[in-house]
Order: structure tokens, then sequence, then C-alpha cells
């Protein structure tokens, strides 16, 4: 699925609001705000939630790099992922409970 070209009302909004916005909108009438979406690999709805979540502290290229190169080296499933023990956490101590 192709990401689709930036909204026109939006664009001609932005194009009044400033002349250096004007300009480069003008350089790019095939711009879509999306297109980076394209890039990535297709997800089903876990690796969706792990995506966005990651990608809420993290850049979009780090969240590809942890999200989707272990994909293709480990052979385990959502369900195995989800059903492992946490390690044991070291350096940083627990909250204080309440």
């Amino acid at each position: 699925m192709s990401a689709p070209v930036a909204d026109p009302e939006a664009r001609e909004f932005l194009r009044n609001a400033d002349p250096v916005l004007a300009r480069l909108i003008d350089a790019r009438p095939d711009f879509r705000p999306r297109a980076w979406l394209d890039e990535l690999p297709p997800r089903d709805a876990f690796g969706t939630l792990i995506f966005q979540v990651a990608g809420q502290q993290l850049s979009v290229s780090a969240t590809r790099t942890i999200v989707f190169v272990p994909q293709s080296h480990h052979t385990f499933t959502r369900y195995q992922f989800l059903s492992r023990r946490p390690r044991k956490q070291v350096g940083r101590p627990a909250l204080p409970a309440g």
C-alpha cells in the first residue's frame, strides 16, 4: 500500500501561513508525509504494537533496528516471547511499593 499525497487543504493552509513553507511545498507537489511507512516490513497487530511502543521514545531508524532486525534472527513466536520470564534487573534499584 502506498502512502497518500499530503492533504491539499492542509498544504494550502501551510502555503498561506509562511512564504518559506510555500516555496518548499511548491517544490514538492508529490510530497507524501507518511512515505516512510512504505519502507517498513509487513507487520501483524503484535508487530505494530511493539513498533508503536518503541517508537514513542526512539527515532524511526532506531525503532526499525530494534523491532525488525531481531525478527529475522530469532525463531520464537510472539507467544513464546511473551511467556518468557523477565531477567533480574541489574544496576537500578527497584522502586518502593506503594
